[in-house]
């Protein structure tokens, strides 16, 4: 009933009557009245700032565009060879045969600087959306798109790789649009090869549109790669090298050429060294205590590339084909120690265990096909066909000694395991956009499968060979498709009012099989789902004035369990942990409101949302001295995040954002067969950047981020942390060079220590990393390049 009334909404918001269309034809020119070919124009709404269109100028500077009437301006970005213009707002309610603008010569940089607007920050807001910009950051001229989502305001990373946005989890990960359908640690890993100097922009949508699937009941993060256009060739080549405990060497080459109908892109990165982390736990069981602190060393390396090539017929229509390598691979090691204390707090024995990661990888290889058809500047038509492949996998030795508490070796016992995932992934859309009844309207279809083969395998070393251990080794297979249609339509009610409705239909059918190996006491298990969801997306826009602007969105969204927790076999983590995939997890069905009002350089937000059979991992009791780890729905969970976003201009270079905000969680169910579970807290978190500049042409960075202690998962309470990271860079070579020296976790307190409980069971644990770590840059660039509008396509995220 309720899908029936929200389709007699649309239908009736679609069939408003229908408002002129007006032309404006333009001429971009230069000093000398010359036409200027190949501009890219942004027409924006003047009241909500919004895209209504980006015509190309031809090659006599020429271009026009069709819009309803409104209030219209014209905003051309710098391309190297001219300044940047905004024009003055207009309104527009008649046709415009010429519309002439004039672009200035872009002068020496230095004097740009003199007169040139304040740089953009590394935070701002963008189309009520919070944007870090890596490239705008001092202290982000090194690392990895993981590192670019930890610094994003209000998104928390933890040391599982789970990404919350406010304390609420699971945030769907979009790169350039499209989902890649990976699990956690996978995603990490794929995260780990992608360079932060490939980074154009992270932007956080806490109510995302019709069009972006329904994954994902914190919101969504888009990471959107850095794309240019370019007039002859562009080069550009960034080294660097870090170091703390470990020295670590990072190199980015980029290098695009374009020809009369085309471009050619070509990308190659690197990132090598080691890279150390101190963790441990501490367990309360049934009177007994048990202490694990951990060493591990990370070895492996990154190396990735890619090519691409657009192919430019003409002004309407766009082929373009990328491919794509992201490699990571090598060794690693742990070294655990763990004590076993009785009732009485006596220390009974030692468990030495030791991981030697002799093999790990985590690659994956990707091609992309697309075609965009514009048949007018309000009109455009795009398919996107996406393939990718994930080779993932390690091998580990596994020696495990026994000691007394004089130090005796008990028993000794050398284990190898071999664990192998095979990912086979499948995206094709469409997508429209096309002028409707005097308002817009997007619509697509989607389709995508995943299919993944994954096995595990546990021997037992002998001096002679290994024995297979047949009830602990299995193999997993898992098939997921998913369909998705969805419409959204984009009304302007008055000048100053907008109004935006979608609708969304998935439906999913999955399949997962549990194979034992021959001689195991398992039994093969096979577990098939088949559902269909409705999402809806409406929202209001509101411009009170040229200043303050009003915004409310409602949505629904859905959080399908990651494909490793369908998995029923039951993993030995060490000799007290066990992990148990649940393949009765039911999706978490979310409804969320979002209301915001910004104020020149103050934007605020509130959002609520409201989750049913929601889902989490939580360790219980096993065996009297074990804990297992399983994924269960427990019942619901209320969210509530109110964020800040302010900006302020100190003058002579000075400036400062701040993003602080407050939230508040609750969950409420049963678990460990009945026992019911109501938490809540209050949590906050707060980040702060200041920009300065210094003598010598120097310009500095302090920046400083806060967590409280806040409510994770289903019971774990994360103690607090942050860390405070500072920056210098100095241009030279006719600011071709650009130098940049870092310190980042100056104070080394970015760390994950958490707590939680339940009857009979206290877990403690604690960590740091090399967070602290001296880096110097060196970029170099030559060429002239201008942004390009970057593919708003959808597909390839949650393995």
């Amino acid at each position: 009933m309720k899908s029936f009334i929200f389709f007699l909404a649309l239908f009736c918001e679609l069939t408003l009557s229908a408002q002129a269309q007006y032309t404006v034809k333009g001429f971009v020119h230069n000093a000398s009245l010359e036409g200027i070919p190949k501009v890219a124009i942004k027409v924006l709404n003047a009241d909500t700032n919004l895209i209504v269109s980006e015509p190309l100028t031809g090659a006599n500077g020429l271009f026009s565009f069709t819009s309803p009437p409104r209030k219209l301006r014209i905003y051309i970005e710098s391309t190297g060879d001219y300044l940047s213009y905004t024009g003055e707002p207009f309104l527009l309610d008649k046709n415009i045969d010429m519309l002439a603008i004039a672009l200035s010569t872009a002068v020496d940089l230095e004097e740009v600087v003199l007169t040139a607007p304040q740089k953009k920050a590394a935070v701002y807001m963008e189309q009520g959306k919070i944007v870090f910009s890596p490239k705008n950051s001092l202290t982000h001229s090194s690392g990895t798109a993981l590192d670019a989502l930890k610094s994003t305001p209000n998104v928390v990373v933890d040391n599982q790789n789970h990404l919350s946005i406010g304390g609420k989890s699971n945030v769907l990960v979009l790169i350039n649009g499209k989902p890649t359908y990976m699990q956690p640690d996978d995603l990490a890993n794929y995260l780990k090869s992608i360079p932060m100097a490939q980074i154009k922009k992270t932007e956080l949508l806490l109510n995302p549109p019709a069009e972006y699937e329904a994954q994902g009941g914190a919101g969504a993060v888009n990471i959107v790669l850095d794309k240019k256009t370019v007039e002859g060739t562009f080069f550009s080549l960034n080294n660097g090298v870090s170091y703390w405990w470990n020295l670590r060497q990072n190199t980015e080459l980029q290098l695009q050429h374009s020809v009369k109908k085309g471009i050619l892109r070509l990308g190659y990165n690197h990132q090598l060294g080691h890279y150390a982390m101190d963790y441990g736990s501490e367990r309360l069981q049934n009177g007994l205590r048990y202490e694990s602190p951990t060493d591990d060393t990370e070895k492996r390396k990154t190396i990735a590339g890619h090519i691409g090539y657009d192919y430019l017929p003409d002004e309407q229509h766009i082929l373009g084909v990328q491919l794509s390598a992201n490699t990571l691979f090598g060794k690693g090691t742990t070294s655990t120690t763990t004590r076993f204390f009785n009732t009485a707090n006596v220390l009974e024995k030692t468990l030495s265990g030791y991981n030697d990661y002799f093999m790990q990888k985590a690659n994956r290889y990707s091609a992309n096909v697309y075609y965009t058809f514009t048949p007018s500047d309000n009109e455009r038509y795009q398919l996107d066909i996406d393939y990718a492949f994930f080779d993932g996998g390690s091998g580990n030795w596994q020696p495990n000694t026994y000691r007394s508490p004089e130090g005796t070796i008990l028993s000794h016992e050398m284990y190898l395991s071999e664990n192998d995932r095979k990912i086979h992934i499948f995206a094709t859309s469409f997508r429209s956009e096309l002028p409707l009844w005097g308002g817009s309207l997007t619509a697509g279809a989607k389709y995508s499968q995943v299919f993944s083969d994954n096995s595990f395998h546990f021997f037992k070393h002998l001096p002679t060979h290994n024995i297979i251990d047949v009830n602990r080794s299995n193999a997993f297979d898992f098939k997921e498709r998913i369909f998705a249609v969805y419409a959204q339509y984009h009304y302007p009610i008055t000048e100053r009012l907008n109004a935006e409705v979608g609708v969304r239909n998935e439906t999913t059918f999955s399949k997962g099989v549990l194979l034992p190996v021959a001689g195991s006491a398992n039994s093969q298990q096979e577990h098939k789902k088949h559902y269909t969801n409705f999402f809806s997306t409406l929202s209001l826009q509101y411009q009170c004035n040229d200043d303050l602007q009003l915004f409310a969105g409602y949505s629904t969204r859905i959080n399908r369990p990651e494909y490793q927790n369908l998995n029923p076999f039951e993993y030995l983590l060490d000799e007290l942990s066990y992990w148990k995939g649940n393949p009765f997890l039911a999706p978490e069905k979310i409804q969320k409101l979002t209301l915001s009002a910004s104020y020149k350089k103050t934007s605020f937000t509130m959002a609520y949302s409201y989750s049913t059979d929601f889902f989490s991992s939580i360790s219980e009791p096993f065996q009297q001295n074990k804990i297992i780890s399983i994924p269960q729905n427990i019942g619901s969970q209320h969210h509530l995040l109110f964020s800040l976003y302010q900006e302020l201009n100190w003058g002579n270079g000075c400036q400062t954002t701040i993003t602080p905000n407050l939230s508040y969680i609750e969950n409420k169910g049963t678990v460990l067969e009945g026992t019911e579970l109501h938490l809540n807290r209050w949590q906050y978190s707060l980040t702060m950047q200041n920009y300065f500049r210094l003598p010598w042409q120097l310009k500095g960075e302090l920046t400083a981020v806060y967590n409280s202690r806040r409510l994770a998962g289903i019971n774990e309470t994360a103690k607090s942390s942050g860390g405070i990271d500072l920056g210098l860079q100095r241009l030279f070579l006719n600011n071709r060079l650009t130098a940049t020296f870092s310190f980042t976790d100056i104070f080394h307190t970015q760390r994950w220590d958490s707590e939680s409980h339940l009857p009979n069971l206290d877990l403690y644990a604690y960590g740091n990393s090399e967070s602290r770590q001296l880096r110097l840059n060196l970029t170099y660039q030559f060429g002239k390049a201008k942004e390009a509008h970057v593919n708003e396509l959808e597909e390839v995220q949650r393995l």
